[in-house]
Parts: C-alpha cells; sequence; structure tokens
C-alpha cells in the first residue's frame, strides 16, 4: 500500500506571499493506493474511474505522472481515501504521491516530487509545491517562497487538532490580490501585521518541537487576529475559533486563503472530542480529529 498524506497550513498563510515564512504540516489522514490485477491501466476512487489521457483533467493528470515516472505497468489501481475533499487539505496532492509511490516505490523522494507535481501542474498552472512536499516528507516544512521555494523539513511530535471546515472556500488567488491591494494602499498597518504573522510562524517552531500545546494555542490566537487584520477572516471563521477556545481548544485560527473555509484548533488529547462535538453543534459543515506533523511512512 502507498501513501500521500493531507496537509494544512500551521502558521503564515499570506505573509509566505509577501516574504515570511509559514509552516505547513502532514496530517494522519491520507490517501492510500492498492493495486488490483487487469488488462488496463485505470484509477478508482468511489464511483469515479479514470484513464491516461481519457479527455479529463484527472486523465490528464495521471497520464502526465506515468510519463514523469515512465512507468508502463498494466492494471488497475484503487485509491480510499479519508482526506475530506474541498477542504483545503490537498487532496489532489495526496493522491498524486500516492499514486506515484505506488508505481515507483523504489524511487526516491526527488522521482516522487517531480511526479507529483506534473500532476498538480495540470489543476494549477504554477503550484507553490507545499501541497505534495508536505505529502511525500510529512513532519513539519518551515517553507518560504522565493524563486526556488525553500523547504526546510522539521521532526515534531505530533500536534492533536481539530479541524472544522465552517463555510465554503474563497478563490485563492482573489484573497490573495485582496491582501495586495490592501497593502498598496495601507502599506505601514499592513507590512506589521504580515510581519506580525511571520513572527508567529517564528515563534511557533521552536513550540512545535517541544511540543508546546499551550504555547503552539497562543500563538495561533494572535496569528488569527493577525489574518483578521488583513482581511482574510470571517465572521463565521472568528466565531469557530470563538467556539473551539470556549469548549478548550488552546488556541485557533484559520487555516489557507481564508475568506471563508477552515479553522484550526490546537488542543490536549483529551479536549478534542469536546471541541469537535462544539463545533459540530454550531453547524461546522465537517470537522476532523487529527493529528498535524506525523513522519512520512
Amino acid at each position: 500500500m502507498a501513501v500521500g498524506h493531507a496537509k494544512v497550513i500551521l502558521f503564515g498563510e499570506h505573509a509566505v506571499v509577501h516574504g515570511q515564512p509559514a509552516l505547513a504540516a502532514a496530517l494522519d489522514v491520507a490517501v492510500r493506493a492498492t493495486h488490483r490485477a487487469g488488462p488496463d491501466l485505470h484509477v478508482q476512487l468511489d464511483d469515479l474511474t479514470f484513464y491516461p489521457d481519457d479527455g479529463t483533467r484527472l486523465g490528464e493528470a495521471l497520464a502526465a505522472l506515468l510519463e514523469a515516472l515512465n512507468a508502463s505497468e498494466t492494471g488497475a489501481v484503487r485509491l480510499s481515501s479519508t482526506i475530506p475533499p474541498g477542504a483545503g487539505l490537498g487532496s489532489s496532492a495526496a493522491m498524486a504521491v500516492a499514486l506515484a509511490r505506488h508505481w515507483a516505490p523504489d524511487a526516491g523522494l526527488p522521482a516522487v516530487l517531480g511526479a507529483a507535481r506534473k500532476w498538480e501542474c495540470v489543476f494549477h498552472s504554477n503550484p507553490s509545491g507545499v501541497d505534495h512536499t508536505t505529502s511525500a516528507m510529512g513532519g513539519v516544512l518551515r517553507f518560504q517562497r522565493g524563486a526556488d521555494p525553500e523547504f526546510q523539513a522539521v521532526s515534531i511530535r505530533p500536534l492533536p487538532l481539530v479541524i472544522a471546515q465552517v463555510e465554503a472556500g474563497a478563490d485563492t488567488g482573489r484573497m490573495v490580490d485582496g491582501v495586495r491591494d490592501r497593502l498598496r494602499r495601507r502599506p505601514g498597518p499592513l507590512t506589521a501585521a504580515l510581519t506580525l504573522l511571520g513572527a508567529c510562524t517564528r515563534e511557533a517552531l521552536p513550540a512545535l518541537v517541544e511540543g508546546d500545546i499551550d504555547a503552539v494555542g497562543e500563538l495561533m490566537d494572535v496569528a488569527h487576529g493577525g489574518l483578521a487584520a488583513i482581511g482574510v477572516s470571517t465572521a463565521s471563521l472568528d466565531r469557530a475559533c470563538h467556539i473551539a477556545r470556549a469548549a478548550g481548544a488552546k488556541g485557533a485560527k484559520l487555516t489557507g486563503a481564508g475568506g471563508g473555509g477552515c479553522v484550526i484548533a490546537a488542543c490536549q488529547p483529551q479536549q478534542q472530542a469536546e471541541v469537535a462535538q462544539a463545533l459540530e453543534a454550531a453547524g461546522a459543515l465537517r470537522v476532523l480529529v487529527t493529528q498535524a506533523g506525523v513522519p512520512s511512512p
């Protein structure tokens, strides 16, 4: 069985676009690929079946991945996934990593990353690389944008999280453009807020390594304030963070582009169920009890 993990942005979203570092973590939910004998090559995911170059984007992505691996095997591959789709947790990249590992089990990490990037390019013309790199490498990645994005692997004790999707997500490009426009209009306050988000990332890293959930939670609260200040939070995201904290979470923040989507809450393990129940009772679209920073298989 070959595995590709989901991912979540812990700290630094939006600020990373403006030169600050960010932290992404692999989750313990994943896509798993298993082989089934058969006369032709195709992939099955639930009731969906796709073939290389079958006229769909999934088929195009599959053909690109196989070409990058120089793979020519036949037979069906069955994918099973515990990653909620459409929640900004990198389900597409996890599929790519699982399939690359399935067809090239002895390939090194660079080959897996290269094939997964070819897959991701079909869906995102110029992907940042965060999703598939985190999925394949596991743990926590500190990353910084540049001509060549810099990824630094960090080993941590898995962080107990509750993730709640509270509303539909907004378009990432539109949210990034909105922050850029506000930065042009109000450079002083916006630069200060982005610097604050970078400081949260830097302070969170040693707290994660030490397993200090209280400190991580406190920094999540500060970071959410910074994200609200740059205009990417919503009333629903703010409310979900307050509900998670009131139910016992050590801290909570939005994750990803904002404008909707998910919040993450850092919890002691014994608090996760109560926090999840509170978010479900408040009407979250889906709630996931998970761990962040799990190692790659």
